[in-house]
């Protein structure tokens, strides 16, 4: 093999290397660019429940019936018990989705642990009762996310 031989395809092998660089550069970026995205969009989400639940203020005087006064199904009346209904059907639709980025890898742990599974929304008699009595299997979330929930809120029927 000649000098110039052996520099071409010196000069060739470090293209490729430098090429594969490259490209697992703009996978991470990618990969984080990604991850922003997922975690700006949960906090959206998020941020945007909170507001429109506080500038409600029958509605926040029925969540205050809900975490103050430990009310039960019994105590709301039909139109009370469906408002309720939707409010939670759509934390735990909520929740399910960040449980599943999570499961995915896309958001981390401290991501994952910060979003009110120690709420003490989700720790009411009433959050039991709609989840076992009144609607939780027709939230239609995942029997993987259901158990979960169940498991990390130490619920049981």
């Amino acid at each position: 093999m000649t000098n110039r031989r052996i520099i071409v395809e010196f000069v060739g092998l470090m293209g490729v290397v430098g090429s594969l660089l490259l490209v697992a550069y703009e996978l991470r970026q990618n990969t984080a660019a990604v991850r922003g995205a997922t975690y700006q969009s949960l906090a959206d989400a998020s941020t945007a429940r909170l507001f429109e639940d506080a500038r409600d203020p029958s509605f926040s005087t029925l969540l205050a019936r809900v975490f103050y006064d430990r009310g039960v199904l019994a105590d709301f009346t039909a139109p009370e018990r469906m408002q309720l209904w939707l409010y939670h059907a759509g934390l735990v639709r909520q929740l399910e989705n960040v449980w599943l980025q999570y499961e995915s890898g896309v958001v981390g742990e401290e991501v994952f642990d910060s979003y009110g599974w120690s709420d003490s929304n989700l720790r009411t008699p009433y959050f039991q009762e709609f989840w076992f009595d009144a609607g939780g299997d027709a939230v239609v979330v995942s029997e993987t996310f259901g158990t979960f929930l169940e498991s990390r809120l130490g619920i049981t029927p």
